[in-house]
């Protein structure tokens, strides 16, 4: 059997690590647009930061291809799926196959506005883009975007004595991840180690003639030599779309609890693929390395003849931003707006936790500083155990024993020193 794997990535390579670690005999053929062998996305703002080397961002080597027989194609771009035919068609050459994986990722967005196709436009998504930044590390940079990457991009920058300025849409930073006083504090450090936030600003273009000179929001112009957008991702879906797998309604590839399209023999997974919420149930675009992972392993075992379902994405983002923990999981206080909802908050010492309650279970956390405690309530989110389950297991000796994980919880739910407050 031969199965053909489109993408390098962290779901390409688990799918591929998968395979081979419960069928030796199965040939695995990788395709990869990208030149370098596996790299991690999430560290390329370190790499941008100075705090590691270019080297140290790949997590494999070709040899490290060879020696588990994984056939790869670097650098070669698929110009079309042909299903019935069970081929590919590169630009040199046909590769068929007998099971496909599609982990085609996604690609880092600049919006069509005026001025956006002037050098000094940038994106953070590959180790080319951090090349490119780098090359021309420029005096004042303007971040376009405060999540994930926007604002790491920012805290390198800054690192590296460039002039910094933030500008998020919202009225907050980080804002699909952060209520407004965790969000509040973030804003906080970052001014605190010069950078400029600007939130509530729409940007309506990029000044400058030969390159970026400024950008232009509709309130104000902000002179810089260099943009690096963090404004969202598109899944990288055409190659699907176009052979006839169904594409879902938040536009990734639609597949089902095996991870399995629309069209028999092929599987997708990470970025690119729409799969569900483990605790709505509803569609999702999880673009989290831990879940590109969870269900990239599904359909390798899949594919192997082990049969298991995704449970579900579960979003848990963590940061270090100059040296502070910002951690959240889970639904956001704006998100439920339902009878029964209850936010607790507490300050406690260095640390501020914030959960969100829903007819007395946790549905989302929020937490900022040394916040031990917090990988037990992701669990008990996880679990939907509700409070007077975690109460009654803190309150008995014998059973806290045989469940640490509920003392940690509890210690921050019910103990008189560090209960959080209702608010």
């Amino acid at each position: 059997m031969r199965v053909v794997i489109l993408g390098n990535g962290a779901a390409g390579n688990q799918a591929a690590d998968t395979i081979r670690k419960y069928d030796p005999a199965v040939e695995i053929v990788m395709i990869s647009e990208e030149s370098f062998p596996a790299y991690s996305a999430c560290a390329l703002p370190d790499c941008m930061a100075g705090w590691i080397s270019r080297s140290r961002l790949f997590l494999k080597q070709i040899k490290d291809y060879e020696e588990k027989d994984i056939k790869i194609k670097f650098g070669q771009r698929v110009k079309q799926i042909q299903p019935v035919e069970k081929r590919l068609l590169l630009d040199k050459e046909t590769i068929e196959y007998d099971k496909l994986i599609l982990a085609t990722g996604s690609r880092a967005l600049i919006p069509a506005l005026p001025g956006t196709d002037l050098p000094g436009n940038q994106v953070l998504k590959s180790v080319a883009d951090v090349d490119r930044i780098l090359e021309h590390l420029p005096r004042q940079v303007v971040v376009i975007g405060s999540g994930n990457i926007g604002v790491e991009a920012a805290e390198a920058l800054e690192l590296q004595g460039c002039e910094v300025t933030l500008l998020e849409l919202q009225d907050r930073l980080m804002p699909r991840f952060f209520d407004n006083e965790p969000a509040a504090l973030l804003r906080e450090l970052l001014e605190a180690h010069g950078i400029k936030i600007l939130t509530g600003q729409k940007v309506i273009g990029v000044s400058g003639s030969d390159r970026v000179a400024g950008v232009v929001t509709e309130q104000n112009h902000i002179s810089c030599d260099m943009v690096v957008w963090a404004v969202g991702v598109r899944q990288n879906v055409e190659l699907a779309k176009d052979a006839g797998i169904e594409i879902g309604s938040l536009g990734g590839i639609k597949v089902n609890r095996q991870m399995e399209s629309s069209i028999k023999d092929i599987w997708a997974c990470g970025d690119c693929i729409e799969s569900y919420d483990m605790l709505s149930g509803e569609p999702a675009l999880s673009l989290l390395w831990p879940s590109a992972k969870g269900q990239a392993e599904v359909a390798a075992l899949n594919i192997v003849g082990r049969n298991t379902e995704y449970e579900g994405s579960f979003n848990v983002v963590v940061e270090e931003i100059y040296d502070r923990s910002f951690i959240s999981a889970g639904s956001l206080s704006e998100f439920i707006k339902q009878e029964g909802m209850e936010v607790w908050e507490r300050y406690y010492r260095n640390a501020y936790y914030r959960l969100i309650i829903l007819k007395q279970v946790i549905v989302g956390l929020q937490a900022v500083g040394n916040c031990s405690g917090t990988g037990a309530i992701i669990n008990l989110i996880k679990n939907r155990t509700p409070l007077s389950e975690i109460k009654r297991v803190f309150d008995n000796p014998f059973l806290l024993q045989r469940n640490p994980g509920y003392w940690e919880a509890g210690r921050i739910l019910f103990s008189r020193e560090n209960a959080l407050e209702v608010i």
